[in-house]
Order: C-alpha cells, then sequence, then structure tokens
C-alpha cells in the first residue's frame, strides 16, 4: 500500500510541473496545476487511487471535492474520464469541455471529448473533435483512424481517402487494408478492392481465409478468368477444400457454362462427407437460376435427383415437384409433391402448391381426395378451404362445396375467385338471391370482371329482370367485345325474348366465329334464325351443335321445334322423345309431343 502511495504521489507532482515532462521515463498527461493547494492534491491522490481500485463513483466524488479548491484541467479530465465509465455522458462531456478549455494542446483531453461523442451517438461531434486535432498535426493515425471510421457510413469517398492518405503515411497494415478493401467494394470500386485485397495479401501470402475473399470478390467483379486462375492454383494445394471446388463450379455457372458448373458440383454432391445442408445450396443456387435458363434447369434436376437418392427429405421432394413444374412435366410435379406433402404434412405451402397444380390438371376428383387430407389439417387456412370447396363445386356437389367456400370467404372476404364460386355454387342451389350478393360485392371490388358480369348477368336474366341483365351484358361487351361466351349468352336472353334479333345474331356470329365447333353457340345461332323465320339455317346449325358431341334437353327440343316448324312431324317427335329421355318430367315437351301425336 505504502509503494503503491508514492507512485500515486509522484503523478500528482509531474501534473502539477510547468509542462508536460517525463518521469522515470513516464509520460503523464495532467497539466500545470498552479498554485495547487494541500486539499486539492489530498482529493485527486483520494481519486487517483479510487481509479486504481475501479472505484469510480468514489474516485468522482474525490475530484469533484479537489474542483472546490482548484479549478484545474487535469481534475477535470480525470473527473470526465469517471464519468465516461459511468456512462454518465453529459457530465463526462461538461468536465471533458472544462479540460480542454484549460488544456487546449492536449489531445488526450480531445480524444476522450470524441469518445463520449461517439458512445452517445453523436458522430457528428466526435468528427469534430479529431478533426481539430488533425489540424495541428495532419499524421495523427488514431485521429485519422477513428476519423475515417465515423465517414465510413456517411461520407464513404471522403473515409477512403483518409485511409489511403494513412496507408500513404504509415505503410500497408491489416487494419487500413481491410477498411479499404470493404469501402472499395461498398462504393462499387472492384478493381480496387481485388488490389487492396492482394496486398493484404502480400502481407501474409499463406492467409487461405484472405485468399477466398479474393476469390469471390473477383467472381463479383465479374472477373472470371482471374477467379478461375486463383482458384485452381489453390487446388492443388488444397485439392479436398470444398469451398474451392464450390467457388469453380459458381464460376462456371455466372460463365452460363452449366455442363462444367453441374460436374464439379455433382463431384461435390456425391462426396459422403460434404453436409446435407451444403448440397441443398448447391442445388438452390441452380435453382435460382433456372428461372432464366433452361441448362440451369437441366442442371438444378440432375442435382436434386442425385441428392433424392440418398435421401427422403421433403424440401428435396419439393424442389424436384417445383422444377418439374417450371419444365411442364405435370406427372412427375405431381409425384413428387405428393411425396413432399407425405413427408411434411405440417407445410401448407407444400399443400396449396400440390393443391393448386391438381386443380389447374383439372384433375378434380383427386384434389378432392387430397384437400380433404389438408383440411383436417388447415381448417382455417384460406387456399385449402378455397380449394376443397372448388374440388365439390367441379364435380357439382355443389351443397357440399357451400361451408367451404363460405369459410373462405369469412376469411378473406375480398378475395374475387372465391366470391365467383361461391356465387356459382349458389347460383346452382337456387339460391339466386345468395348468390347475387356475392357476385354483387365482386363487382364493386372489381367492375370489369368479365366472370362475375357474366354470372350475374345469367342470375339476374333467369329472375326476369332483364333491364339489370342487359346492363351487365352490355358492360362485359364493353370490356371485351370479342368474349364468345357473354356474346352467346346475351345474343340466347335476346332470342328468348324475341328482343332485337338482328342485334342478336350479330353477337351469335361472332361467338361461332371464335369457336365453330361449340355445340351452345351453334344452337344459339341456330335457334336466332328460327325466330327470323330461316327455318333451313336454324336446321343446319342446331344439327351440327348436336353432331359436336352436345346431347343437351334444350338442343334436342330446339332441333323438334325446328321440324315441327317444317311440318316433319316424325323427325319433331323423334327429338323430343330424345329430350324427354333426358329429362322425363318436363311438362313443356311432354305437351308438345302429345300435341302432335294426335
Amino acid at each position: 500500500m505504502k509503494k503503491t502511495f508514492v507512485i500515486v504521489i509522484a503523478l500528482f507532482l509531474v501534473s502539477c510541473s510547468a509542462n508536460i515532462v517525463e518521469e522515470s521515463n513516464v509520460k503523464m498527461d495532467y497539466p500545470v496545476m498552479q498554485d495547487s493547494s494541500s486539499a486539492a492534491m489530498e482529493h485527486f491522490i483520494n481519486g487517483q487511487i479510487l481509479d486504481t481500485q475501479e472505484k469510480y463513483d468514489a474516485a468522482a466524488e474525490e475530484f469533484n471535492k479537489a474542483l472546490k479548491y482548484q479549478k484545474n484541467s487535469g481534475i477535470y479530465y480525470s473527473l470526465a474520464l469517471d464519468y465516461y465509465r459511468l456512462n454518465k455522458l453529459a457530465w463526462a462531456k461538461q468536465s471533458a469541455v472544462k479540460a480542454i478549455e484549460g488544456g487546449k494542446s492536449n489531445k488526450e483531453y480531445i480524444y476522450l471529448l470524441a469518445s463520449i461523442y461517439e458512445t452517445a451517438k453523436a458522430a457528428d461531434s466526435a468528427a469534430v473533435c479529431y478533426e481539430k486535432i488533425l489540424l495541428s498535426d495532419s499524421l495523427d493515425v488514431r485521429a485519422n483512424f477513428n476519423l475515417a471510421g465515423i465517414y465510413q457510413s456517411s461520407k464513404p469517398s471522403k473515409s477512403l481517402e483518409i485511409y489511403k492518405k494513412l496507408l500513404r503515411a504509415i505503410g500497408p497494415t491489416p487494419e487500413v487494408l481491410f477498411e479499404m478493401a470493404a469501402l472499395n467494394e461498398r462504393l462499387g470500386n472492384s478493381q480496387e478492392t481485388i488490389r487492396t485485397i492482394e496486398d493484404l495479401i502480400a502481407l501474409n501470402p499463406s492467409d487461405l481465409p484472405l485468399k477466398k475473399i479474393l476469390i469471390e470478390t473477383c467472381i463479383k467483379a465479374k472477373d472470371y478468368e482471374k477467379a478461375l486462375k486463383l482458384v485452381e492454383d489453390l487446388l492443388i494445394v488444397y485439392p479436398d477444400d470444398f469451398n474451392l471446388i464450390g467457388y469453380k463450379g459458381g464460376i462456371f455457372a455466372e460463365k452460363g457454362e452449366w455442363d462444367k458448373a453441374k460436374d464439379v458440383y455433382l463431384k461435390l454432391i456425391q462426396n459422403p462427407e460434404v453436409n446435407y445442408l451444403t448440397k441443398i445450396k448447391i442445388g438452390m443456387a441452380f435453382l435460382a437460376k433456372a428461372q432464366s435458363d433452361s441448362l440451369a434447369s437441366d442442371a438444378a434436376r440432375n442435382i436434386f435427383e442425385t441428392v433424392d437418392k440418398d435421401t427422403i427429405d421433403w424440401q428435396v421432394k419439393f424442389y424436384l415437384a417445383e422444377i418439374n413444374l417450371a419444365r411442364k412435366n405435370d406427372t412427375l410435379a405431381l409425384k413428387y409433391y405428393k411425396e413432399a406433402s407425405d413427408a411434411a404434412d405440417w407445410n401448407v405451402d407444400i399443400w396449396t402448391r400440390y393443391g393448386g397444380l391438381i386443380y389447374d390438371l383439372g384433375k378434380f376428383d383427386l384434389l378432392n381426395v387430397e384437400m380433404g387430407k389438408a383440411i383436417k389439417l388447415f381448417a382455417d387456412n384460406f387456399v385449402i378451404n378455397l380449394l376443397y370447396g372448388l374440388s365439390f363445386a367441379q364435380i357439382d356437389k355443389h351443397k357440399e362445396a357451400k361451408p367451404y367456400l363460405l369459410k373462405a370467404v369469412s376469411i378473406n372476404p375480398n378475395d374475387l375467385m372465391v366470391l365467383s364460386a361461391l356465387g356459382y355454387s349458389l347460383n346452382q342451389l337456387k339460391e339466386e338471391d345468395a348468390a347475387l350478393k356475392y357476385l354483387d360485392h365482386a363487382l364493386n371490388i372489381d367492375p370489369n370482371n368479365l366472370q362475375v358480369l357474366g354470372m350475374a348477368g345469367l342470375i339476374y336474366e333467369n329472375k326476369k329482370n332483364y333491364e339489370q341483365s342487359d346492363k351487365l351484358y352490355t358492360r362485359a361487351i364493353s370490356v371485351d367485345s370479342t368474349d364468345a361466351q357473354i356474346l352467346n349468352n346475351y345474343a340466347y336472353s335476346l332470342s328468348e325474348r324475341d328482343t332485337d334479333l338482328n342485334k342478336a345474331l350479330k353477337m351469335a356470329k361472332k361467338a361461332v366465329e371464335k369457336e365453330p365447333k361449340n355445340s351452345s353457340y351453334l344452337d344459339t345461332i341456330g335457334w336466332i334464325y328460327f325466330k327470323l323465320g330461316e327455318t333451313e339455317k336454324a336446321l343446319h346449325y342446331i344439327a351440327e351443335a348436336i353432331n359436336c358431341g352436345e346431347k343437351s334437353v334444350t338442343i334436342y327440343e330446339h332441333l323438334g321445334d325446328v321440324y315441327a316448324k317444317m311440318n316433319n312431324k316424325t323427325e319433331a317427335l323423334k327429338n323430343w322423345k330424345k329430350a324427354l329421355e333426358i329429362e322425363p318430367e318436363n311438362a313443356k315437351i311432354k305437351l308438345k309431343i302429345e300435341k302432335d301425336s294426335k
């Protein structure tokens, strides 16, 4: 204890000297304390002792007591330092400023104030401190380095200039070169980045991680030839380094040489020492490129198929499904989606992708089975409810579809697809008003949705609200004057009302021109000709409708009506009877048969 006390007194006495001097080869940080009183000295020494014991609160109290006897920059500095250690930044700043006022030439005081500002996230103020130091010593390494660090985010170009100045002043050091490399990369100065990293390697030629950074930088700079040479040189020394092999494959991939890239990566994938996640990452890299390059798609498929031989992991199955879906190999896509959903039935994304593909392929019975499984796992998922509802609707089980479509609407009330599907199913269930509620909402969201306009128009027509149905059909045609179904439905509606038959004929002709083998469209134009009294043309088109495969009650009835108009009772009765076979309880057709049989 006595020895420590003597040393502390020596420190105090030095701080009281006229200038900063050396004593026992130790440079002291505290300036002169003019006319220091013994009381000030005692409190100052006590504070120093407490600092050595890391009792900074108590030390600060002693320094404050010393300042009551003597206002001295050295005491202010010691007080500021303790406040800084205690994270009392406002007080630390105030004391540091006082220290600088009394000892303007002491850089350590300014450094302390800069540190306080940096800790307080006041970078601009810290920068002012470092700039002040550099005004008197432009080559101060510490000030330059710290100032460059502050400017890295706000003034990267200025920061880079400071690092260059340091490089000229002190020569290449790892710290400066690393910062310069990072800044050059950020500023897009690829060649400068490369040169800086090469300078770093020159300081330590055996630094493999740094050489790998150089390879990555060359790849980013699209200097593939240089990157490839670096890789191949290193592979001579490190032939089993997975990263280097990966770089080589990546370089070939970046150059679009997918076959070479694939060959390199397949060697990695077939190596049992390469972990599974690395293999997945390799496949993912090719999959990312596959969006724009079919050769990359081939490579991705080969890679994942190779990985698939040694694993039952769902991710591999899922990626293979995605690859085959993109390649329009729907059969394999279905297979892998099925395997992925079996392996990871908790993953809703797989189910929605799987269900979406089944729906697009029109395999509605299969969709019903698979979404029946999914709904048990994800009862509150919008897409699953929608797909399950659609699976019932598409096989005309609208009663079963209704609760799932209603659930989907409750989850996402503004989705046009589910609003349209629910409107369709409710209409099929003869719940027309309910159907219109959802279809009208859909039209509020998208007034020009052709599918919804057509469906709503048809329902209003069935309700004999022709004013509203005509408005909807007209709006639909204004959106797309070539939509065959809208043209046909509106034309047929007019013909049934014996209204605007010439207008109806024009629309029917457009529909038939667009789809000349559509039985419904052929029947419509034939029926319009019948209403116009052109029975030969009517016979031609309606007979053609039946030849195209349509065996509906309406078409047989129409054909019978045409023959009846032509006084061919035999053919008329024959076709009406065919219509009755399809719909035995049709009273209207029964009446026609009874009337003409007499």
